[in-house]
């Protein structure tokens, strides 16, 4: 089984975001003043690379592989994470809707794992039809059954044992 979905978790967005912000700052405080012109250069070029990557990162996809034994999180700029299916001690979903101004809503899956010492988590945007869920509550409940992580749940759940704790 191999998925893609977008990422929901935009804390390094932000790292970047803020990092892009103080380095465009020094970078005109530099460019200001004759004998540190360099600096700003290099400051400004810096930033651009941030720029760039901000707008990879919130645009490529993520993508997870489950196989027979394992399942393998592939995230852009962050690196792979596998969890073998036999370090799986539960399994769980969750899920939250943001509302947004004008009214518009999103819906975030969440998929956790609880191993032998740690938690995972991997957070996804649920692609919801709210114009025919809104009509039947029947419609929303068919459509979170169908995401990619509840899929992925059911696949892991097949493969392994959990005990009832």
């Amino acid at each position: 089984m191999r998925e893609k979905y977008m990422n929901s978790n935009l804390y390094l967005t932000w790292v970047f975001v803020v990092l892009t912000m103080w380095l465009g700052a020094m970078s005109v405080i530099c460019l200001s003043h004759e004998e540190i012109v360099i600096i700003g250069l290099f400051d400004a070029v810096v930033c651009l690379g941030y720029i760039v990557v901000i707008l990879i990162y919130i645009s490529t996809p993520c993508t997870f592989y489950a196989k027979d034994y394992m399942v393998t999180f592939h995230t852009p700029f962050i690196g792979k994470e596998s969890i073998k299916y036999r370090d799986i001690k539960d399994v769980w979903i969750t899920r939250s809707c943001n509302v947004r101004r004008f009214g518009k809503s999103t819906w975030t899956e969440t998929i956790h794992f609880r191993l032998e010492n740690e938690t995972s988590e991997f957070s996804a945007q649920m692609n919801i039809d709210l114009g025919s869920a809104d009509l039947k509550a029947k419609t929303l409940t068919e459509q979170m059954e169908s995401s990619n992580f509840t899929n992925l749940k059911n696949f892991i759940e097949e493969k392994l044992i959990i005990p009832n704790v």
